[in-house]
């Protein structure tokens, strides 16, 4: 794995170059934020060019890349708070949805609210980042893991008795 470093918006970006070959390129930015990998690749017709991505062209692949998923997080990142009551109440529309009877109803309306859901926290329009059916299934880990932390501090707050004890002492 090869390491990569350059500032964009005055900020120092630091990623890894995982797999690097002619046609497919994957990357990860490591810093300032750790976050999921990133890829492009090229197909069928366009293999013919001599642009692949061994070339200059790759390089300014792995800069896009990293700025891309650098955009991403960045997003997450600021709107965190707001980002999270959406994700409860995406949540509490999933739950509702499942009440419906006809299944094919069902996974079209959870499809839609995914959809719905990822248009609002990333307006591409005002923001100029589209996500990815790629970056879905992270966000989601990353949301759902800070809701169970959450949660976590939350009980651990009003049941543990030992906390309670500290409480008291203190």
């Amino acid at each position: 794995m090869t390491h990569i470093e350059f500032i964009y918006d005055s900020v120092l970006l630091k990623g890894l170059i995982l797999k690097r070959t002619a046609f497919y390129l994957e990357v990860q930015l490591i810093s300032p934020f750790e976050t999921w990998e990133n890829y492009t690749m090229i197909s069928g017709m366009c293999r013919g060019t001599p642009n692949h991505l061994l070339t200059e062209h790759g390089d300014k692949c792995i800069t896009r890349l990293l700025i891309e998923s650098y955009e991403r997080f960045k997003i997450l990142h600021k709107r965190f708070d707001s980002v999270i009551k959406e994700y409860i109440s995406y949540k509490e529309e999933l739950i509702a949805a499942h009440d419906i009877a006809d299944i094919k109803m069902r996974n079209t309306i959870k499809s839609k609210l995914e959809d719905w859901f990822f248009d609002d926290l990333f307006i591409t329009s005002v923001t100029g980042v589209f996500p990815t059916q790629g970056d879905r299934a992270p966000i989601f880990e990353i949301l759902e893991n800070h809701l169970i932390e959450r949660d976590l501090r939350t009980y651990r707050k009003t049941r543990d008795p030992v906390y309670a004890y500290l409480r008291i002492v203190k």
